[in-house]
């Protein structure tokens, strides 16, 4: 490499860079705005210090843009995953309905949901989704159990939701969570009403009209 003092004009921005070339090292002498008259250009001695100056506040501008570009990645990946909580959530919700809806019981385990024990032709599910927020190798769910089965899932992962608010109407209750955890995707059958002894009449009924001929 040829040594000496040279200048490197950069094509996406107006701006050169004025560096001198050692036997061991390239030592950076100015970053100056390529509109200003070459003549008002001082000397590399004299810009010394302003031109270090410059190259450490152009340092710490792009570790501040990279910062800012790595927190905008991470806020979009983290909603990403958990939109897919909420769909994978929705869907396992819906498959133990449809499974409960069915069978009169809840299913003794995930697997009875792509494929019902009791009725092999029919799929109460496409397929068994992981937790998209667990940091496990398996990435499992959080089971919640009732009435001898699984009513529903919820996520393992105790970090605190980046989602705080405007949820679907069905998942309201999520709002204000602290956890992923809390954000629990279960079934709850409508309640039964009770059973009416042998010749009661059910409330509201009215009475028999006697019609006379």
């Amino acid at each position: 490499m040829s040594t000496g003092k040279f200048v490197a004009r950069l094509s996406r921005f107006q701006y050169a860079v004025f560096y001198r070339v050692e036997s061991k090292r390239v030592v950076v002498l100015s970053v100056l705005h390529t509109a200003r008259d070459p003549k008002l250009w001082p000397r590399p001695r004299k810009i010394a210090g302003f031109s270090y100056a410059m190259v450490l506040a152009a340092v710490v501008i792009v570790g501040i843009v990279v910062e800012a570009a790595r927190v905008t990645t991470w806020r979009i990946v983290r909603a990403d995953r958990e939109a897919e909580l909420l769909f994978r959530g929705q869907a396992y919700r819906n498959a133990i309905a449809s499974f409960y809806q069915s069978n009169g019981a809840f299913p003794r385990s995930l697997e009875d949901l792509p494929k019902d024990p009791r009725s092999a032709s029919k799929r109460h599910i496409r397929a068994l989704y992981p937790d998209p927020m667990s940091q496990g190798e398996k990435r499992e769910w959080r089971l919640i159990q009732a009435g001898g089965g699984i009513s529903g899932v919820a996520s393992a992962s105790t970090e605190e939701p980046l989602k705080q608010a405007n949820f679907p109407r069905e998942f309201e209750k999520f709002t204000g969570a602290k956890s992923y955890s809390e954000w629990v995707f279960e079934y709850v059958p409508p309640a039964r009403p009770p059973a009416q002894p042998p010749g009661t009449k059910p409330p509201g009924a009215s009475p028999p009209v006697l019609r006379t001929f």
